[in-house]
């Protein structure tokens, strides 16, 4: 199940099921009540096996460009790729982490130190600028203790 809206219509979900309820809307912003996950939530009450974190927080846009909904996986990607003299590396975080994107040549030395710090769960960008490489395929590495990411790079003049 994801993003939708349930009324009391007199059906119910298998009880003997875990269900994955995440990224729906319970009600309120503070999320569903749940007495030992969320018991400050004022949506709707939670109970069994209903995976319900994150929520969505915000009602104002429709349910896939929602502000405030984290990414529930970590990604790594570069755009544009091919490029000539300058990539955006794109990365999501599930948590916030201590971070180290690094670039490596095709023999694996390290040619330059794109972050090494710590980044708040959610989408976020760096530059790499690589104007002073030579033509050729770079790798990028996204990693942190609990993940690593590794996506090629085409650096053409």
């Amino acid at each position: 199940m994801r993003n939708n809206v349930f009324v009391d219509c007199g059906y119910a979900l298998d009880g003997s099921a875990q269900t994955d309820a995440r990224f729906n809307y319970w009600g309120d912003a503070s999320g569903p009540y749940h007495e030992t996950d969320n018991p400050s939530g004022l949506g709707d009450t939670i109970t069994g096996g209903v995976q319900f974190i994150p929520w969505l927080t915000d009602t104002t846009e429709g349910a896939e460009s929602a502000r405030g909904v984290l990414p529930h996986e970590f990604s790594v990607s570069a755009i544009p790729n091919p490029f000539n003299s300058s990539t955006r590396l794109r990365f999501t975080l599930p948590v916030t982490s201590e971070i180290r994107i690094a670039v490596f040549d095709l023999l694996g030395r390290a040619v330059k130190e794109v972050a090494d710090q710590r980044f708040v769960a959610g989408t976020h960008q760096v530059t790499i600028d690589a104007s002073n490489f030579s033509s050729g395929i770079y790798f990028a590495r996204v990693q942190s203790e609990a993940f690593s990411a590794t996506t090629r790079l085409v650096l053409v003049k």
